[in-house]
């Protein structure tokens, strides 16, 4: 009987063992972990750190911040952590900032839908880190930003957790879409430029999820287009609504004007001839 209870006990113990260690199993298999590398540049936007990141009033003199927004999901709800793992800048090293945005982003209004901001994560290092708890589904957008103003480089990122985190914007630029504006100096090309024997659309780009935005500011077809002709003495105006404009030039080019949404004055120029995209030129960019 003792002999009995004795084996019940140890294969209660082991199945006890079992549980917990499946358990922790499932737990480190749903955990989750995403890297990127970026480099912040002055082509990249202007944001002001002291207002974003440390609730300073806005001074027009110190306002010269480059940034690279990063929006992103998770598919289950919990805590998560948000690092910078390294950074290599011009002016101050390694110090980097963090502000982290729900819902969407605008570097006009850096204090709006911010959920969380940091400048030193840790004692000792001037990198940044979150800890943050996050909504499944919800769009997060995070700014990462330099410590000292006007200042440029690398680093690399990573955010674990619960659940699975996917970035919205690919690392690469290859929008795979046939769209004339294609090269590397399109990866934050305020517009998506269409341009075949059907016709010319242009559609703005949202900042923030990197996707068109329906309807099309500019659509024009190619009977259109064949009616104005070209003017040997004028450019024509093509197309003019939401900020973007389309004109064909008195070589017979067609050119875009705009601007990014997030810079507002930053013109995004660019020209080519006969839908053919190695024609494309930068004007500005």
């Amino acid at each position: 009987m003792v002999a009995n209870l004795r084996l019940r006990w140890k294969l209660a113990w082991i199945v006890g063992i079992l549980i917990l260690v499946s358990l922790f199993w499932a737990s480190s298999v749903q955990a989750d972990s995403v890297f990127w590398s970026g480099t912040i540049d002055p082509g990249d936007g202007i944001i002001n750190v002291d207002t974003a990141v440390f609730d300073a009033p806005y001074n027009p003199l110190f306002d010269r911040y480059y940034f690279e927004a990063q929006p992103f999901t998770v598919d289950v709800s919990g805590g998560y952590q948000i690092q910078m793992l390294s950074a290599s800048f011009a002016f101050c090293g390694d110090d980097g900032v963090f502000a982290l945005y729900a819902g969407g982003f605008s570097a006009s209004s850096p204090q709006a839908n911010r959920i969380a901001a940091n400048d030193d994560f840790s004692g000792g290092s001037f990198l940044p880190g979150l800890d943050v708890n996050l909504t499944a589904g919800t769009l997060y957008i995070l700014v990462t930003s330099t410590f000292c103003e006007e200042d440029t480089g690398s680093y690399t990122n990573s955010i674990s957790g619960p659940g699975v985190v996917s970035l919205s914007v690919p690392g690469g630029f290859n929008p795979g879409d046939n769209r004339i504006n294609a090269t590397d100096k399109d990866r934050a090309a305020p517009v998506a430029i269409y341009c075949t024997a059907d016709g010319i659309m242009i559609l703005r780009i949202d900042p923030v999820t990197a996707r068109g935005i329906d309807p099309a500011a500019v659509d024009i077809t190619t009977d259109e287009i064949e009616a104005v002709g070209v003017s040997e003495s004028d450019n024509l105006l093509l197309g003019d609504n939401a900020g973007v404009q389309l004109w064909r030039l008195t070589d017979g080019k067609f050119q875009v004007n705009t601007v990014y949404p997030l810079e507002p004055g930053k013109p995004y120029i660019v020209n080519w001839h006969n839908c053919d995209r190695s024609t494309l030129l930068h004007l500005a960019s």
